[in-house]
């Protein structure tokens, strides 16, 4: 068990616990235990039930493969009628079901997609569920999901919308065996396939498209943007798909970002115009910094042409969350390592691409240790409500704080100025998902006050003038795997390698693997089947597990436990 150090007093304690609360007895300090079955359960998601509560939806692990459960929670924090302890069991079906996204179905009930391990063969396919208010599947959707594409090779890591009539889900698609490519289906409220057998193709050109995201561009259609390799190093595009799943630009998207070095992981939001804002994680400088673009309705960049800089503060810069503020631009969150630790800072961008606080971002908080696993959501006052894992109870520590930023970047009255807190619960509280309610917003996390390794899922609500229904995908931020020293890396004569640093809450196996951006393995650092709890230090010297030196460029050093994979992103410099 991680030793935890508090750094409040009991009055102080009860005033944090206190700022943002509602008078509402049914919420419980620390959260209100939502399912504490067997096993694992991780990953939240929350969802809107149209009538002042949410659904919370998580991968559960109870039944030794990973499974997906929801439950429906009342805005006083009571289970609804008719959903069983525990959770609702939405997909049960053999091998793994995750990597899910959901969103409300304007009727009560919602949609559910995900990466399905049923076929045996280690390859995935995509699924889609319709589950409603009442924990029943909708009429005419199969148990265990309808398959939206189950072709040959993978189909992975998708993501969703919906429009009150039925859902779009685009995805990662390997059908061609050769390279990973970007497709999409239409499934209306029935269950009944919209477009082509198998999806349209969003983006089939060369070399690799990864990580896509997507919003609706109010027509019945969708906007996407992605990671694109096609040119080498990973730059940005996008592509407009209409309700028929016609592409309406360039064929295989438009270029948002193109500029030197990698361009990764897009979000984006609608711009309110009939247009979409993006935003990305940019290396042109040799180091990750944040940068934004906006797209009108024909696929035009309406900035500079690669982007406006939000923040190109010298050291690293991860974004982590991208919200509209309401008035035609958006506001971006991101961890940050100028101070050594990882804060947390922010900047608000307005629709002609200027920047409206601090150059390099606003300090959202800059408490002792590391802020992380950071996710927001809109008041409806052109600010946010934004939830995050927190270490600063001592090393090993993970604690879930909230706070509501207001429009010029200030702390919301009755918050507290480096967040409110949540959950300071024995043991780690991680990966917090977050929801407007209209009045506020929920929170919902892992936690492992009940066994470290065992997470359950507990949830909280905080009180606030307005907020928004903005499903949030938490991004999975390693608690215990520190940052990369130094980063970028420099090889040859300029410098002997890199430190990795990690700690493990008992006795595990443990492997750590280099891959770069296609995926290939690099060099392998760690494979230890027994590895022992505490501190370790692990070093590469910028080879590959040939021994030629490691080219210049991105990669991504995975950390596997039994917690699960953990993820560094590294610049080597030569």
């Amino acid at each position: 068990m991680f030793v935890r150090t508090r750094l409040v007093t009991t009055g102080t304690l009860a005033v944090l616990l206190l700022a943002a609360r509602p008078a509402a007895a049914a919420w419980s300090a620390n959260g209100n235990l939502a399912c504490n079955a067997a096993g694992d359960q991780s990953n939240t998601l929350l969802v809107s039930d149209g009538s002042g509560g949410m659904f919370l939806i998580w991968q559960d692990d109870r039944s030794g493969t990973s499974d997906l459960y929801a439950l429906r929670l009342t805005g006083n924090g009571v289970v609804s009628p008719g959903w069983p302890a525990n959770g609702y069991a939405v997909c049960t079906a053999g091998g793994d079901q995750k990597l899910a996204v959901a969103a409300a179905d304007g009727a009560g009930g919602f949609y559910l997609a995900w990466e399905d391990y049923r076929v045996p063969g280690g390859e995935s396919d995509v699924y889609l569920q319709r589950v409603t208010g009442f924990a029943t599947v909708a009429a005419g959707w199969p148990a265990d999901g309808l398959p939206v594409c189950a072709l040959a090779h993978s189909q992975g890591y998708p993501t969703l919308i919906a429009d009150g009539t039925g859902a779009i889900v685009a995805w990662q698609d390997d059908r061609d065996g050769v390279s990973t490519d970007l497709y999409a289906q239409r499934i209306n409220g029935a269950a009944a396939v919209q477009w082509a057998a198998g999806g349209v193709a969003i983006c089939t050109a060369v070399g690799n498209q990864f990580f896509p995201s997507m919003v609706s561009d109010g027509a019945g259609g969708a906007f996407l943007a992605w990671q694109d390799a096609r040119d080498g190093d990973p730059d940005v595009y996008a592509q407009r798909v209409n309700a028929a799943g016609a592409p309406q630009w360039s064929a295989n998207g438009v270029p948002v970002c193109n500029a030197l070095y990698e361009q990764l992981t897009p979000r984006m939001v609608p711009d309110g115009s009939g247009g979409v804002l993006v935003e990305w994680d940019d290396y042109r400088d040799l180091n990750s910094d944040v940068y934004a673009q906006r797209l009108n309705g024909s696929g035009v960049r309406q900035w500079a042409t690669q982007g406006v800089a939000l923040c190109n503060d010298l050291s690293e810069q991860y974004s982590s969350s991208f919200v509209t503020d309401g008035a035609g631009g958006g506001i971006v969150t991101w961890t940050d390592y100028r101070g050594l630790e990882g804060d947390l800072y922010a900047q608000r961008v307005n629709g002609s691409g200027t920047p409206q606080w601090l150059a390099n971002g606003l300090v959202i908080c800059n408490a002792t240790g590391d802020q992380f696993d950071a996710t927001a959501v809109p008041d409806l006052a052109n600010g946010m409500y934004l939830v995050w894992s927190d270490a600063r109870g001592g090393p090993g520590s993970a604690d879930i704080f909230a706070k509501r930023v207001t429009s010029s970047g200030g702390t919301a009255n009755g918050w507290q100025a480096t967040g409110s807190l949540v959950c300071n619960a024995p043991d780690a509280q991680m990966r917090p998902a977050v929801l407007g309610d209209g009045a506020g917003c929920f929170v919902a996390w892992s936690d492992e006050r009940g066994g470290v390794g065992t997470p359950d899922i507990y949830a909280w609500r905080a009180g606030g003038s307005s907020s928004v229904d903005v499903p949030s995908a938490p991004v999975v931020t390693a608690l215990d795997f520190a940052p990369p020293f130094p980063n970028p890396a420099h090889g040859g004569s300029r410098g002997p390698g890199v430190t990795l640093r990690f700690q493990t809450a008992e006795i595990t196996p443990a492997r750590m693997t280099v891959f770069d951006l296609a995926g290939r393995r690099v060099r392998a650092l760690l494979d230890d089947s027994d590895l022992a709890p505490g501190w370790h230090t692990v070093r590469w010297d910028l080879k590959e597990d040939s021994g030629s030196p490691a080219p210049a460029g991105l990669y991504l050093i995975t950390l596997q436990t039994t917690a699960g994979p953990q993820v560094r992103k590294l610049t080597v410099v030569r």
